[in-house]
Parts: structure tokens; sequence; C-alpha cells
């Protein structure tokens, strides 16, 4: 696998892992449509602006097979420093088990050269939470917040 930066000729895979991982969220589950479109904005946002970006995993015939999308900006409650926060993070399945640290380490060494000094990644409650915070440990991060969804 190789690990880079995502750019424009990733988009269309992007969308489409995006529905499977879309399939995840409380969101999909509570009868929420998948938005293409506004995938794609999102992504190509991230790809053309220095406030995030996109790692992509791919495979031996450039073919995209993960991703993170990060978002970097002042911190809330310091601007003086940078925070990194994973909007979506994804491992096609039959590569799961084999590259998620691999995808972690390049999100982060690309948060740090976007000027990022900490780095929050999340967890749904139906992805197995308990393994991905093994992995979470394992990488250093230590669970700071609990998040809850409500429908209003």
């Amino acid at each position: 696998m190789k690990f880079r930066e995502g750019g424009s000729s990733e988009l269309h895979d992007l969308v489409k892992h995006g529905e499977e991982f879309w399939t995840h969220t409380t969101y999909f589950k509570r009868g929420r449509e998948y938005n293409q479109s506004a995938v794609a904005v999102l992504c190509a946002n991230l790809m053309l602006q220095d406030n995030g970006f996109i790692v992509v995993m791919l495979d031996e015939e450039d073919k995209c097979q993960g991703f993170g999308l990060v978002v970097v900006a002042p911190f809330v409650f310091d601007p003086s420093y940078k925070a990194a926060l994973e909007l979506a993070y994804y491992i096609a399945p039959k590569h799961r088990g084999k590259y998620g640290v691999r995808l972690m380490q390049e999100m982060e060494k690309t948060a740090k050269r976007y000027g990022a000094e900490f780095m929050s990644m999340i967890t749904m409650e139906d992805s197995n939470p308990e393994a991905a915070a093994r992995v979470y440990n394992k990488l250093g991060y230590t669970k700071n917040e609990v998040v809850y969804t409500k429908e209003l």
C-alpha cells in the first residue's frame, strides 16, 4: 500500500467509499440520505485549502482503498496553536486489520506538516470502539471526550 495526500484523481473513489462509511453512522440509521455532492465538495475543499487534508491509501493499481479526512484549525480555547480533528477514517473491508495504524501515522505526519500540535480521533459506537481504543492507546492517544447525539 502507498499513502499520500489525496488529489482530484481520488475524488470519485472518496465519494464511493464515503457512502459505505455512511452506512455505519447514526445519521444513516435515522434515515438520513447520503449526499454525494456535499461529500465531493467537502473533499475538494480539504484538498484545495490549507485548513485540512485527506490522506489516501492506494493499492498497487493506485485504487483508493482507504482515507482519512482531517480538518486543522486554531484550537478553540487557545488559538496560539492548531489542532487536527479527524472527520472520517475509512479502510475498505478487505484491508481492515492490516493498515489502520499506518494510515493513522500518515495522518499524524501530515497534520504536523499543517502545523497541528494535537490530533483527535473519533470512533463510532457500532464500529468496534474497543478495538479502536486499543489502537488509539497504542499510538499514544488518551480518551478525553465522549460525544452524544440527539436528533432535534
